[in-house]
């Protein structure tokens, strides 16, 4: 079960009348638990590293219609994202974040109902009384029936149709398909990455200062100097990589192999490899390696979040539960025996209690730990 940073702090001040908030402010155990979880996580990924281990994925959209250049308005390709002022705005270069939707948490605008009329790029629900465009930007999803599971942007509505950005791959059936119109809030995440040329190289440009006849200095624009340099894939932040698997669009899978930077070019068995450097991905090859791929399925043991709200939720679960309860009542101790004016709490029984739940804890989760490879920290 996932533990939120508030009832741990509750927990914790249950253990003595001197835990107050007046004392110790949520702030101070915030900060304290941050820190312990993360060295709980470092540790135990020195012997267990699975026990934590999250996963990101990495699409291929190899495409020619998303090469750079090409892309462009009107055209039916497509780039990696970004978001500026809560916008969405294309990246010009060759890998980068994909944009993720969430719809099934999305806000709900126009319940579930059935639609009356569909062209290749409108939707109709007779007599619905909308406002005019108040639905531009939002988003249809047919919910059921012929077409299902389709979602489209709504360019504009009128008081009974949905013009789209995009048309129906199936156009739903009227009165039969149901949709709903809503919500969704677009988020950039290290979590999944795409990439759409290779090698994913970009060009850095640079001039020449000249002196003219008369020995005043000036910018060649004649000739271009370019640099060419690989453009990785930003990877969320990391105690370890532990590897990671390459899926093919048609078949099986094979093994993604870590390298270190220096032995970027000397690949095993499986040929797909790649090497992390900067916090991010860099693929090793040329196009023709990895056409056949689709995605990258990449293994980490991650770096915990900061906790800032009550709400937040850990990365460890309710095993570490009474060890983080405990080390939080010893920091509490400690505050509140430095505190003027306020009565001292034996805080030798609280590092006692919080030795024996830590103990207890890591001994759990060693004693599922196996023998494993040296794992990728920052390969360079």
């Amino acid at each position: 079960m996932p533990l939120t940073l508030g009832e741990l702090i509750t927990a914790a001040r249950d253990r003595s009348p001197f835990f107050t908030r007046q004392n110790v402010p949520h702030a101070v155990v915030a900060r304290y638990l941050t820190g312990l979880q993360r060295r709980y996580l470092s540790k135990i990924a020195e012997t267990n590293a699975e026990a934590y281990a999250q996963q990101a994925s990495i699409v291929f959209a190899l495409g020619a219609e998303n090469a750079i250049g090409v892309v462009g308005a009107g055209t039916s390709g497509g780039l990696p994202a970004t978001l500026v002022a809560g916008q969405t705005a294309e990246v010009e270069l060759p890998a980068g974040s994909a944009l993720e939707m969430d719809f099934d948490n999305a806000q709900i605008l126009v319940p579930q109902t059935v639609l009356t009329g569909a062209a290749a790029s409108t939707l109709t629900r007779a007599a619905a009384g909308w406002v005019v465009n108040a639905y531009a930007g939002k988003y249809v999803w047919i919910s059921d029936g012929p077409g299902f599971d389709q979602r489209r942007e709504i360019v504009s509505n009128t008081s009974d149709t949905l013009t789209l950005s995009q048309a129906w791959a199936t156009i739903p059936t009227p009165n039969v398909s149901l949709f709903e119109i809503v919500n969704p809030v677009p988020e950039i995440t290290e979590d999944v990455g795409v990439v759409t040329a290779l090698p994913a190289d970009a060009t850095r440009t640079g001039y020449l200062v000249r002196l003219n006849a008369q020995g005043v200095p000036y910018i060649d624009l004649t000739k271009p100097l370019l640099a060419k340099f690989g453009v990785g894939i930003d990877l969320p932040p990391a105690e370890y990589f532990l590897g990671g698997a390459v899926r093919f669009v048609v078949g099986d899978e094979s093994e993604l192999e870590l390298r270190r930077y220096g032995q970027r070019w000397t690949l095993g068995v499986s040929g797909y490899g790649a090497y992390i450097m900067g916090g991010k991905l860099f693929l090793i090859g040329e196009q023709e390696i990895w056409g056949d791929v689709g995605s990258i399925d990449l293994r980490y043991v991650p770096i915990a979040p900061a906790l800032t709200a009550l709400t937040d939720l850990l990365l460890l679960d309710d095993t570490a539960y009474d060890a983080l309860v405990a080390r939080s009542a010893l920091i509490m101790a400690h505050r509140v025996n430095g505190l003027p004016d306020v009565g001292k709490v034996d805080v030798g029984v609280f590092a006692a209690e919080a030795t024996e739940a830590e103990g207890t804890f890591l001994s759990g989760v060693n004693r599922v730990a196996r023998t494993f490879p040296k794992y990728v920290r920052e390969v360079c």
